[in-house]
């Protein structure tokens, strides 16, 4: 979900069907729209098992990955990705990508004093937890256009309120957090699921925890 996002927000597919569906001129030079990843610089907020799996996802694009999280070991963190602080990320990043988690600390952290640290052509995306976003925040970035656009694919209401403003923007593009309910992804979760259980049954450690930090404090 994260990097269809990225590419999304970057090459905005539907502007484009919109030429050939109702028959518009072709943009000039000028005009156009659509932007390339390569050579962006991709700032990744929260470097756990799934912003490292988007990151190396994005290894092929040519494209320089800051990233952000102050619980990481610095040896643990790929040589294609540079620690940076926050400010650091959102004042250099095309593309700010949020995976967190929900603690007292990320919640609403990407308000409005975040989104205006960004540069005015930056995209934002979230696919984790809709918490991590102050949304009033984010519609008034967007309404001044303090940021390009965002990508979400999870809000603090689910299913999004038909009366949400988010859905008013036309530089946001809104996907109904359904990824793991895509055909063939179905029965991998269950073969995941079946795999954590006899870790568990076994004494050991699950692969996927969401809250692994807990469990190593706890033994």
């Amino acid at each position: 979900a994260n990097v269809l996002l990225t590419l999304m927000l970057l090459y905005d597919p539907n502007r484009s069907a919109d030429v050939l569906r109702k028959n518009l001129p072709k943009p000039t030079e000028s005009q156009t729209w659509a932007r390339q990843l390569w050579k962006r610089t991709v700032g990744i907020v929260g470097l756990g098992r799934i912003g490292r799996a988007y990151a190396q996802r994005l290894q092929g694009w040519d494209v320089r990955m800051i990233a952000y999280d102050p619980y990481v070991k610095p040896e643990t963190v790929p040589d294609y990705i540079e620690l940076v602080d926050l400010d650091t990320l959102l004042k250099e990043s095309d593309i700010v990508d949020t995976f967190l988690v929900v603690t007292d600390e990320t919640r609403d952290m990407a308000d409005y004093d975040f989104f205006c640290k960004m540069k005015p052509t930056a995209y934002f995306i979230n696919t984790s937890r809709g918490q991590i976003v102050e949304e009033d925040g984010l519609c008034r970035a967007l309404s001044e256009k303090r940021i390009a656009g965002a990508g979400l694919d999870t809000f603090k209401t689910e299913p999004l309120p038909q009366d949400s403003p988010l859905r008013k923007f036309d530089n946001v593009f809104l996907t109904p957090h359904i990824a793991g309910s895509i055909g063939y992804e179905t029965h991998r979760l269950a073969d995941f699921m079946y795999e954590e259980y006899k870790a568990v049954a076994a004494g050991e450690t699950p692969k996927h925890a969401v809250t692994l930090s807990m469990l190593e404090t706890m033994a």
